[in-house]
């Protein structure tokens, strides 16, 4: 049986015989001589089975807004507002839908909007007016003005159940939000990938799924890096968004809500138009970086993007979601707390060590199920292992799903089926630069080879290399303090007595098992004499990081080189402090850098004198400790975990370090292609000690001599002679020059 609808039309006067009829919700619009003929007509068209026809509003209401706007004269020179505003008339009609909500019609403007709350009424109706009208010139705004009053008329219409039954609400028009942003829940994986899930987390998934189907406030998962803050918020989305009544998602990231600002007072307007979207919709948008709205708009957290969001937030029912660490809650507490407190907050809790075992089970279990990939158990229980002891700076399951995945694709890629505990250790080489012998419990470190390895290159420093050596056997005891850096060095001595060599020969020992070089992250404070510098280091408010905070977010595992400490402004020692204490180092962001996969070596020349020979000797240690003891304040100083002492180079070591340059020369490319063996005389160490050792910077001019004296050398002598092969050189000194001579 057919059902009697009402649809409402707003009709307008055109002249003394016409009338112009508009049935709202249908875009049939007629002229005919009076408002009862427009009403027959319209009538007459919607029984037609050829116009779609939507749900009708309930209890109409015509009404008029009135919207101030600022005219716009556009020539080929460009757009040029006027220095006032114009109120201009806006018709509505608004009312109820029989399926909940309302909607409301600007007629003349050609637009309509759903929404829920009758207060964001007038709101929506002033955005979506400035929006339309925006560009209009004096004359265009004058022409909209001469429109007679408007009236309503109803037409009842009998609309058959087949017909009536395929009525849908047409969504809401979000053309910024479809601009900057993602919808969610996203399309259904294809096959052939790996599922993700938030694994033992369901009843946090079902708590804030809760939270989001609430149609009011916003929510901030607060937790570490890695705890699944990201995970669990998906799913939580998903689970809402299966609700009759669910809010619509979308994802994005900070800066994207500001794209496409060019001039002041833009990014404002584009915010505004997200947040009546957003209000329309009924929506709720995630912003993955979501402190990064503090440092976005205006040039301080008071005047940034997320202080001009906060009111939208408590009275316009604008709902954002976001993660945060605890740090940086704290952070941005201290910077906006009116944007904090809009949030409801939900910490997100470290799971427990049954909990990352299931997590690695169930991981597993979906790898054999969806790729047919097989975890060995003993693969599962090394992967815990190795990422419980040595990666710090970041939390279960987040680490431990990135380590599987990683296992996973290599798999994918040799073709292999089975990921057994070699293949896990090696990923895991690859991932930390750190060698099977400091990795795998059942390998004993050999004291003896350990000493020769770190060494080999450092001459004349047996106490340093002691030293060092006790660190390295500390850690493969497991003995290393997992709050802190791995170790925290002071190499103190003279200058060019091989401090540098030594942190790149534990780098390398320690890091360079991985596909790149050895990572020794050097910083010359001697260069960071001005507080502003910092910002070199750590980055600033504009969200682009600093070096040092590239380098380590890039590969968290390495050696970080603070080289002459002492000559750095006082506010470089209160941004180490945490790092020395915690091993994290947070930006203007609130992001952390984690240094507790670091081994952190700060040197300094304190002490010495003017001279080499005033340097670390046996007789002067006491000494030159308690000057380094007074330069540092003490709070710094006690973080420092082993003072590492380098002495004066004796003639003896200097003509070793000589040696060892020289002997690097045979390993070079053009040495190797022609199959060279070369010698070098005692007479030619001599002279590059002579030239290369100073009493008071050391060996450090060796490498330059070397280069300059025997490199040059030896490289005339070979391009001379393109066709030798499979011959030995002999380099010595002849009346103070160095020459080649062929010895065979």
């Amino acid at each position: 049986m057919a059902e009697l609808l009402s649809f409402p039309v707003i009709c307008w006067r055109l002249g003394p015989e016409l009338v112009g009829g508009l049935a709202l919700g249908t875009g049939l619009t007629l002229v005919r001589s009076d408002a009862k003929k427009v009403v027959a007509a319209l009538g007459q068209e919607l029984r037609s089975p050829h116009v779609e026809v939507r749900p009708p509003m309930l209890e109409a209401r015509l009404d008029r807004a009135t919207v101030s706007i600022r005219p716009t004269y556009r020539t080929d020179d460009g757009d040029f507002p006027m220095p006032h505003t114009l109120d201009v008339a806006v018709d509505l009609v608004d009312g109820k839908l029989p399926r909940g909500g309302r909607v409301c019609h600007l007629p003349r403007l050609g637009r309509s909007f759903f929404y829920d709350d009758i207060e964001q009424l007038d709101t929506l109706v002033t955005h979506f007016a400035r929006e339309q009208l925006r560009g209009y010139s004096p004359e265009q705004l004058v022409s909209f003005l001469l429109v007679g009053e408007p009236w309503l008329e109803h037409v009842n219409v009998r609309i058959k159940p087949s017909k009536s039954g395929k009525w849908r609400e047409p969504p809401v028009s979000t053309p910024r939000l479809d601009q900057i942003a993602e919808v969610l829940p996203a399309k259904s994986r294809s096959r052939g990938r790996l599922a993700a899930a938030a694994w033992e987390r369901a009843n946090e998934v079902s708590e804030i799924a809760g939270l989001l189907e609430n149609p009011r406030g916003s929510l901030m998962l607060v937790g570490h890096r890695g705890v699944g803050k990201s995970q669990i918020l998906m799913d939580a989305i998903k689970k809402a968004a299966r609700h009759k009544e669910a809010p619509r998602f979308w994802r994005t990231a900070a800066h994207r809500l500001t794209s496409g600002a060019r001039f002041l007072g833009d990014w404002q307007q584009l915010c505004e138009q997200m947040v009546t979207e957003l209000s329309a919709a009924r929506g709720v948008l995630w912003v993955e970086d979501v402190l990064t709205l503090l440092h976005l708009g205006g040039s301080g957290p008071e005047d940034s993007v997320a202080a001009f969001l906060a009111p939208f937030m408590a009275t316009e029912g604008l709902r954002l979601v976001g993660e945060v660490s605890p740090r940086g809650l704290d952070l941005a507490r201290s910077k906006l707390p009116s944007f904090v407190e809009r949030f409801q907050l939900v910490n997100i809790e470290e799971l427990s060590s049954a909990q990352v075992r299931a997590v690695i089970g169930r991981f597993a279990a979906a790898a054999e199920r969806d790729l047919s990939i097989r975890f060995e158990p003993r693969a599962q229980r090394l992967a815990h292992r190795l990422l419980e002891r040595h990666v710090r700076y970041e939390r279960f399951p987040g680490k431990a799903a990135s380590m599987m995945r990683e296992c996973v694709h290599t798999a994918q890629q040799d073709e292999r089926d089975v990921i057994g505990e070699a293949d896990v250790m090696e990923r895991f080489i690859l991932r930390s630069g750190m060698p099977a012998d400091l990795l795998d419990d059942r390998i004993l470190l050999d004291p003896a080879e350990l000493s020769q390895t770190i060494g080999s290159s450092i001459v004349g420093q047996p106490e340093a290399v002691d030293e060092v050596c006790r660190v390295v056997k500390a850690f493969k005891a497991g003995l290393s303090d997992p709050r802190r850096p791995l170790a925290t060095l002071l190499f103190a001595g003279p200058t060019g007595v091989g401090k540098t060599a030594m942190a790149k020969t534990l780098a390398g020992y320690l890091f360079g098992q991985g596909p790149e070089d050895a990572p020794l992250v050097r910083v010359d404070m001697s260069e960071l004499q001005y507080a502003g510098q910092i910002r070199r280091l750590i980055g600033d408010a504009s969200g682009e990081p600093g070096e040092l905070v590239r380098k380590l977010r890039q590969r968290p595992f390495g050696v970080v080189l603070f080289d002459e400490i002492e000559k750095a402004h006082p506010v470089f020692f209160d941004t180490l402090l945490t790092v020395l204490d915690e091993g994290i180092l947070v930006d203007a962001l609130g992001r952390e850098t984690d240094f507790r996969g670091t081994v952190v070596i700060l040197t300094t020349n304190l002490g010495t004198g003017s001279g080499g020979s005033l340097g670390f000797s046996r007789a002067r240690v006491g000494h030159d400790l308690s000057a380094v003891r007074r330069f540092f304040r003490p709070e710094f100083f006690n973080r420092i975990d082993r003072v590492v002492h380098f002495e004066p180079l004796s003639l003896e070591a200097v003509r070793g370090i000589a040696r060892i340059e020289l002997g690097a020369l045979a390993g070079r490319e053009g040495i190797q292609s022609r199959r060279l063996k070369l010698t070098f005389t005692h007479a030619l160490v001599e002279h590059v000690v002579k030239l290369g050792f100073d009493p008071d910077y050391g060996a450090r001019a060796l490498q330059r001599v070397v280069e300059q004296q025997v490199v040059a050398v030896v490289g005339r002598f070979l391009l001379a002679r393109p066709d030798l092969r499979d011959a030995s050189l002999s380099v010595d000194v002849a009346e103070g020059s160095v020459v080649v001579v062929r010895a065979g």
